[in-house]
């Protein structure tokens, strides 16, 4: 179940993330959101929670793992799935338009995390 939630973790987080490339697309993954794509930005709050419970799920599935390495591997993708839903939720409605993604730095710091 930690599993199956995990993957729906990272698939939520990539939902919300894209909802303005999704939406300029004719395309909207979020049920009942709104008819615009500020209205649906707006909308994502319990969608962040959500996705964060998921992923909470996914560090206790990796950290239940024996192997390091694969625990490591296991864990990052958890890892920047937080960190690009803390941007999600800081950042306005406007910035969300763009494309809100972890920095390269941001991805090597949490690989260096991943492994402790």
């Amino acid at each position: 179940e930690k599993g199956v939630n995990y993957g729906k973790g990272l698939q939520l987080t990539n939902i919300i993330r894209d909802v303005p490339e999704d939406f300029a697309n004719g395309r909207c993954y979020l049920p009942n959101a709104g008819e615009t794509v500020a209205e649906v930005i707006s909308a994502t709050d319990p969608y962040l929670l959500q996705a964060r419970q998921f992923l909470a799920d996914g560090r206790a599935y990796a950290q239940e793992l024996t192997n390091r390495r694969l625990r490591a591997a296991s864990l990052l993708p958890a890892m920047l799935g937080e960190k690009t839903l803390d941007l999600l939720s800081e950042a306005s409605a406007e910035q969300r338009l763009e494309k809100v993604k972890v920095s390269k730095q941001t991805v090597f710091v949490e690989l260096a995390k991943s492994f402790l």
